[in-house]
């Protein structure tokens, strides 16, 4: 059978079972297995802003950061307190090119303070 769910309501779906205490990588690995059966894996990126999206109506943060060094304790403190009142899910990643400082991607925010972005952007200038 080759049912088609609107994007909302397998998003809300995700979103309830992880609030649920369901590990995020099985559920997504269940939307993946979905929209390659479905044939719709163009949809890919739309599905995952709309469990973005699903996810932080739940009070539930998804936040990506990346770093030179492994994060501190303090790091992971002033990173969370950016969504105040939501739950925040760190996911982090060791990139030794950027030198120094962080990038921090959620939905709706973009921020780096990469030592590398900064290099760039004095390369960029015409000084």
């Amino acid at each position: 059978m080759n049912t088609k769910l609107s994007r909302r309501k397998i998003a809300a779906s995700v979103a309830e079972r992880f609030s649920r205490g369901e590990k995020l990588q099985d559920l997504l690995d269940e939307v993946a297995a979905y929209l390659v059966e479905t044939r719709q894996t163009c949809s890919q990126q739309l599905m995952a802003r709309a469990i973005e999206d699903a996810l932080e109506s739940h009070g539930d943060v998804i936040v990506s950061v990346a770093s030179a060094r492994t994060l501190t304790d303090q790091q992971r403190d002033m990173v969370a307190k950016m969504f105040q009142g939501k739950k925040v899910h760190l996911k982090d990643s060791v990139d030794p090119d950027l030198i120094g400082g962080l990038r921090v991607e959620a939905p709706g925010v973009r921020l780096d303070t990469t030592i590398k972005r900064k290099l760039t952007a004095l390369k960029g200038a015409k000084i």
